[in-house]
């Protein structure tokens, strides 16, 4: 896009020598290379959304930062290393790889809700896939039950306070509330 619609120079087979090299596009691809992995890094830590669950502090100020190293170093150009390319294509950039970050992350999401490990199986059914997914059903049954065990647990707990309380008030010892 840069070079069809913008006429940025793409300088392909040109040295660094080159007096007429422009340098731009170069810096463009870097800044584009840069930033849009480090955002993907927060949509691939997680099955759900990247907000459901953010990543420490420590770790969002460090990537944070490189991309403001590289977006500043990308707009005002370091000799010999980066050309300038100004603040309109920095924070362009790096503004197109944060909504692609957006859009890529609904899109994981979509998928995983739509595609699960039995449908994996189902599709390229293996003898291993297949004893993986009747262990996964085991376990979900066993803990299924265990769920219903402690819930009944639970309610009877409440029921027999709820009689000690009854008891405790038949000989007027009732516990005050504060």
């Amino acid at each position: 896009m840069a070079r069809d619609v913008f006429h940025i120079p793409d300088d392909a087979g040109k040295q660094s020598e080159d007096k007429t090299k422009d340098g731009r596009m170069e810096t463009i691809i870097y800044l584009n290379v840069s930033s849009a992995p480090h955002f993907t890094i927060f949509s691939t830590r997680l099955s759900g959304f990247f907000w459901e669950n953010l990543p420490s502090l420590t770790f969002t100020v460090a990537i944070l930062a490189t991309q403001v190293f590289a977006m500043l170093i990308s707009i005002f150009g370091v000799k010999g290393l980066t050309t300038a390319i100004g603040p309109g294509w920095g924070v362009s950039l790096l503004a197109v790889s944060l909504a692609y970050f957006i859009l890529l992350d609904a899109v994981k999401v979509f998928v995983f809700r739509v595609w699960s490990f039995e449908l994996t199986v189902r599709l390229w059914p293996t003898r291993a896939r297949k004893e993986r997914l009747r262990h996964r059903k085991e376990r979900l049954v066993i803990e299924e039950r265990v769920r219903t065990n402690v819930d009944k647990v639970r309610r009877a707990s409440k029921v027999i306070y709820a009689a000690s309380l009854f008891d405790k008030a038949g000989r007027r010892e009732l516990p005050r509330l504060t």
